[in-house]
């Protein structure tokens, strides 16, 4: 009976055991599963918290990029009401463009003197001792010289440059001449 009861205990034993793990493989799934939601909800509040950051960050941006505004559209209109005030001879309300306008009229006046004095040979000569010192800013110079011109050149027309397609007189000598003898080139149907 001791083999028996032997058995029956290594049985009972075993069974145990076997509940006993299974209870615990079931609590393992379940801390798991918990562990998986709680890193959901993690993940979730972190995307939030991130999203509310980004909101605000970019809020404050705007305000900063809108003061910003403000404060530029302010000074360009004090610069307006400064000029304003010295066409209209108010040299008190001028503030510092009264300044501005004084150093400019006496570069202008060196600048003046210099050419009396030098004639082209030392424009020709300053430009360039400027151009082998800064080639960067002399070609980006030259560039803003030419659009300006250009634009001048422009308005004093009064319109813009027709296309070339427009223009089929511009196409005539060489389609007349590429045509058979006999062809007017007025009545040449397009190839």
């Amino acid at each position: 009976m001791t083999n028996q009861a032997s058995s029956t205990t290594t049985r009972e034993t075993a069974e145990k055991a076997k509940q006993a793990a299974g209870e615990a493989g079931e609590q393992a799934k379940q801390v798991v599963s918990e562990a998986k939601e709680q890193t959901r909800q993690i993940a979730g509040d972190i995307k939030e918290q991130a999203r509310d950051v980004f909101g605000e960050a970019r809020s404050e941006l705007r305000q900063q990029a809108e003061s910003g505004t403000k404060r530029a559209a302010d000074g360009i209109r004090t610069f307006g009401s400064q000029i304003e005030a010295l066409r209209d001879g108010r040299v008190d309300e001028a503030g510092p463009v009264a300044g501005y306008a004084e150093q400019a009229r006496r570069k202008g006046d060196e600048v003046a003197t210099r050419l009396d004095r030098d004639g082209l040979d030392g424009v020709i000569a300053d430009l360039s001792r400027f151009a082998r010192r800064r080639p960067g800013l002399f070609l980006l110079a030259c560039g803003g010289a030419g659009f300006a011109v250009a634009r001048l050149a422009r308005s004093q027309t009064g319109s813009a440059p027709e296309p070339s397609s427009n223009r089929p007189s511009s196409l005539a000598p060489p389609v007349a001449a590429a045509l058979p003898l006999g062809v007017d080139v007025g009545t040449a149907a397009p190839a």
